[in-house]
């Protein structure tokens, strides 16, 4: 069985400053407008942490976008 992953977009943590470092200015600004804001952890943890209970028991082999719809504007 594959299990599903947990794809969370940009997220307000300690980090983020490094994840746009790594990006670059360019590509950052050239995604900025495909979401409102990065997430905020309480946003993305409801989730995961329903994606690891039992009630998840039927999903699998998925990669579940958490991103504030980033992904899909590349659709």
């Amino acid at each position: 069985m594959r299990w599903p992953d947990v794809a969370p977009g940009p997220v307000f943590t300690r980090i983020l400053g490094d994840f746009v470092q790594m990006l670059g200015n360019e590509r950052v600004e050239k995604d900025a407008h495909r979401m409102k804001r990065p997430a905020f952890s309480d946003e993305v943890a409801p989730v995961i942490a329903f994606m690891c209970s039992d009630a998840s028991r039927w999903v699998s082999g998925i990669n579940l976008p958490v991103d504030g719809g980033l992904a899909s504007t590349y659709i």
